[in-house]
């Protein structure tokens, strides 16, 4: 999954500590209708805080920032930050803006898939569910997020099932000759089977079958490579 992450190195007071377990990932918002991670890095410092609270911050134009470091203990809910991760979503979804940009919630879902690659069990929560709090606000699309989080789970488990179907497909195909067929497989398989069999290293059957198949080609033109036919 392709996913751009923006790091502004914002500087921090004191040393990090890291989180021993992650249970969730809380969603906020900023309560700013427009600010940037460092402003957010500003309020928090001035607060006393280390830095910014959140490990993640994403604009309404889709642009997603680190804020403090994923492995490390936010400050953004009270009792749970030794067992979460924090995202914080610019605007305020209470008072003044009634619909999240698409940019912003397309990126959101990107990043909550993102993070669940390597914490597969997280709970995705709100601010609010924990916390007597109205963040992130009556009008951030908590069910949208999730919806589009499940779907693209479910598009990427498809798709890899999909890969996996394609590479049994090509390797259950035999390769007897060469020609167009292998001339597919890499730009230089048909000079490699040449060589080999030039040489007599590839043979084939009485009827000159080679019966090679997709990685036993690729394996010949590696070793062929690297030289290992003379």
């Amino acid at each position: 999954m392709d996913i751009n992450i923006i790091n502004r190195w914002l500087k921090f007071n004191g040393i990090l500590s890291l989180r021993k377990s992650t249970n969730y990932i809380i969603l906020h918002h900023a309560s700013k209708s427009s600010c940037t991670v460092e402003d957010v890095h500003s309020w928090h410092l001035a607060k006393g805080w280390a830095g910014i609270g959140y490990n993640f911050f994403v604009r309404k134009n889709g642009e997603i920032f680190q804020g403090r470091p994923l492995i490390t203990i936010g400050a953004h809910t009270e009792s749970y930050n030794n067992t979460s991760i924090g995202i914080c979503c610019e605007g305020n979804y209470h008072e003044i803006d009634m619909f999240m940009p698409k940019q912003q919630l397309d990126s959101l879902v990107k990043l909550i898939s993102y993070i669940k690659k390597y914490y597969t069990s997280v709970k995705v929560i709100k601010h609010s569910d924990v916390n007597f709090t109205a963040c992130p606000g009556k009008y951030f699309p908590f069910n949208d997020i999730l919806l589009g989080t499940i779907k693209g789970v479910l598009m990427m488990s498809e798709y890899e099932e999909l890969s996996k179907r394609i590479s049994r497909l090509e390797n259950a195909m035999v390769y007897n000759y060469i020609d167009a067929n292998t001339a597919k497989i890499s730009y230089d398989a048909n000079e490699c089977l040449k060589y080999l069999k030039e040489r007599g290293h590839l043979r084939g059957n009485e009827k000159g079958e080679l019966g090679l198949t997709l990685d036993m080609i690729r394996m010949l033109i590696i070793n062929w490579r690297a030289g290992l036919y003379k």
